[in-house]
């Protein structure tokens, strides 16, 4: 003979194949362990939920759907035989410690009329990061006289009197992904079948607290919103019926609105919130956070906030310890108490210390954060506090930057989500390595170090803390060590190499190869400081590059940018340098890379035209130094019919070679040529006398100064 069932499980259900077997299957230990039923309503399912159903129902019934999730439930506990009735939804899953809840059913609790469980909202499927706790009447026995109410967002009301005497189960947990990852179009069809729902039943009860909360928690996006949420806290101040249960969270969502939306009523909704319902935790815990955002955001005021913030952690901290918390949060969860709301607190509010100069209390409460669960945009705001910590205070900020970065490298919920979040780290710590913002921060108030050496204990862990160290190295020795510890120059921001390149440190390192379209691109990178890159490439074009193809090709690289991005045109004597560089360079280069065949003239053709010029720049300067003046000419212009775009730089080699240029005339040459011009000028152009001097050898000797005159 079966026992008699200690425990009916009601659910209703309609095309949940997702999630359905999931929960059945999570009911099976609790099955086990208590004589229980299982009724379950199909409310018009064609899906193949129905069938899934069957195999573990003890009792199914049809229940055609009628707009109304109250009439649904009740219909299920209408079937049910049990002393007690545990309701749960399709996409919940009941935990699988169920000691604490069987041990409650079968102690018959006596004198009390249910209990809450612990509804675990999850905001992704992951079921890792953000979620929220809430305690929920769901338990409760059935000769309590209890009903569902409410076509939608139902809930358990005792009809035969004004209150349930319940015992919170702090250890029983109902699993919830329904909310996570919806799509839009899911989420809106959801929301407008709520509203209709509750627009139907406000027209009937319009004073109705609980329904106007209930439409509040699903209207956001209604033109009517700002209207219903004044008309909610009006009834509320009017003290209208259920004024004491329902007016804490109405006031949560007439904060949160107002915060949103910016409406005027701000300040005196936080002020009712605080003084009409203080212990409440949708006040000290989502009325302060959103006060708190509200005044580090739009008044930047960071002495109050300061105030909310500390009062936000504080109630959360109560929240997490209270063994005895009672069913109070009839709105639903507390929406600001998830863990990554906590995180956003913290570090916000760690930044209005350093605002009012409150440095100690900053580094300990950064030493509070739990960096798995930041994301970019959070982790910029921590990069950002520890900075400003840095920056603005002497205190030792190395254990702190560890801690940091060891919580963050824990392999939770999988190391490929820890290498991701040292990613974030770093990138948004290697802003602080720009020189921008080096020199920017020097002119900031209260200005104590760089930002940039908060990271310097991380020197042994990662490249930010490499590339912080470089920047720190003082004396030419220890920048050629930190230099040789860098293992990605490429993830290095280029203001650190920059910096280093212009105190002298060797690049690129033999320790890390680089292949030739990395140098290419860090020399691109230096065209941006075109006097930089000039000095760095005439340094490396003055070494021994033959026997090092590192160092060739790197000043390979430096002499085809630099010869493109000089100002020709301007001139200036930097510019010799450059051409005798660029061409030793070019010419190393070639007769290290190429067979002796290529560089013959008929084979030219298949070098890239840049470098076609630069063979004949080698061959021209080879031709100059041994003399040949007319040769290097040749060389040049041959070179610039290969590649025309170097015609600035061959008129500038023309008209500044000095073999190139004519010598002045000797003193003695121009005072004859001042005697033949004072004897010319003597006669009028047409006289003999003109014609006999011109033909005179003195004349032939000077002729060139005084027709040139004559020009």
């Amino acid at each position: 003979m079966e026992k008699k069932a200690v425990l009916s499980i009601g659910m209703i259900f309609k095309n949940e194949i997702r999630c359905l077997e999931r929960c059945l299957e999570s009911l099976l230990p609790l099955r086990e362990t208590i004589p229980c039923e299982l009724v379950m309503a199909d409310t018009g399912s064609s899906d193949g939920s129905r069938e899934v159903a069957e195999r573990y129902a003890d009792t199914l019934i049809p229940f055609p759907w009628v707009n109304d999730f109250s009439a649904a439930r009740n219909a299920v506990m209408d079937r049910c035989s049990g002393k007690w009735f545990l309701s749960i939804d399709t996409d919940e899953w009941l935990d699988g410690d169920v000691s604490e809840l069987a041990g409650f059913l079968r102690s018959d609790a006596q004198g009390l009329d249910g209990g809450t469980v612990i509804i675990r909202n999850y905001a992704t499927r992951e079921l890792f990061g953000d979620y929220s706790d809430f305690a929920a009447l769901r338990l409760v026995r059935l000769s309590a006289d209890v009903r569902f109410e409410g076509a939608i967002h139902e809930s358990l009301i005792a009809k035969s009197s004004s209150s349930l005497t319940v015992k919170a189960l702090r250890k029983t947990l109902l699993h919830h992904d329904g909310y996570a990852d919806l799509g839009r179009g899911h989420t809106r069809e959801k929301r407008e079948r709520n509203i209709q729902i509750l627009r139907r039943e406000l027209a009937e009860a319009p004073d109705d607290l609980r329904r106007l909360l209930q439409y509040l928690e699903s209207g956001l996006d209604e033109p009517d919103y700002p209207d219903q949420i004044r008309r909610a806290c009006a009834l509320v101040e009017k003290k209208a019926q259920g004024w004491e249960v329902y007016g804490p969270p109405i006031f949560r969502l007439a904060v949160s609105a107002a915060v949103k939306l910016e409406l005027p009523e701000t300040d005196s909704w936080i002020k009712q919130a605080d003084e009409w319902f203080p212990d409440s935790y949708y006040t000290r815990v989502d009325v302060a956070e959103r006060a708190f955002s509200d005044a580090w955001n739009r008044k930047k005021d960071y002495a109050q906030s300061i105030v909310w913030g500390e009062r936000y952690l504080t109630a959360c901290a109560d929240y997490a310890a209270s063994q005895n918390l009672s069913f109070t949060l009839v709105g639903g969860p507390l929406t600001r108490i998830l863990p990554v709301n906590q995180q956003m607190v913290c570090i916000f509010l760690a930044s209005a210390y350093l605002e009012e100069r409150q440095p100690e209390k900053a580094l300990t409460l950064l030493g509070t954060v739990d960096g798995t669960l930041l994301d970019e945009a959070m982790m910029g705001f921590l990069t950002g506090a520890i900075a400003k910590l840095q920056n603005q205070s002497s205190l030792d900020t190395g254990v702190l930057v560890q801690a940091i970065w060891d919580k963050l490298s824990l392999p939770i919920p999988s190391p490929e989500k820890a290498a991701l979040r040292q990613d974030l780290f770093q990138k948004q710590g290697y802003q602080t390595l720009s020189d921008i913002y080096r020199r920017e921060e020097l002119e900031t108030t209260g200005f104590c170090r760089p930002a940039y050496t908060a990271f310097l204990p991380l020197e042994d862990r990662c490249g930010l803390g490499r590339s912080a160290a470089v920047l720190a190295a003082k004396t030419p020795e220890l920048l050629e060590e930190k230099m040789a510890a860098v293992q990605n120059w490429g993830e290095t921001p280029f203001d650190v190499l920059i910096d280093a390149l212009k105190r002298g440190g060797a690049f690129p390192r033999p320790e890390i190869p680089l292949n030739a379209e990395e140098l290419d691109g860090f020399a691109a990178k230096l065209a941006r400081e075109p006097d930089t890159l000039y000095h760095i490439f005439l340094r490396a074009a003055s070494n021994d590059c033959a026997g090092n193809w590192q160092t060739l090709a790197w000043a390979q690289a430096l002499a085809l940018t630099a010869v493109q991005v000089f100002d020709w045109e301007s001139g200036g004597e930097m510019g010799m340098d450059l051409a005798r560089s660029f061409a030793k360079v070019e010419g190393t280069f070639l007769t290290g890379c190429y067979a002796p065949e290529v560089l013959l003239d008929e084979n030219l053709r298949i070098l890239p035209p840049l470098h076609r010029f630069g063979w004949r720049c080698a061959q021209a300067f080879n031709a100059l130094d041994s003399g040949d003046a007319a040769g290097y000419v040749q060389m040049l212009r041959a070179g610039l019919e290969t590649a025309p775009g170097v015609q600035p730089m061959v008129e500038y080699l023309t008209e500044h070679t000095p073999a190139l240029q004519v010598p002045p005339p000797p003193p003695e040459l121009l005072a004859l040529a001042e005697q033949v011009r004072t004897i010319l000028s003597a006669y009028g152009p047409e006289s003999p006398a003109v014609q006999a001097v011109k033909e005179s050898p003195a004349y032939q000797r000077v002729a060139y100064l005084l027709e040139g005159d004559s020009k």
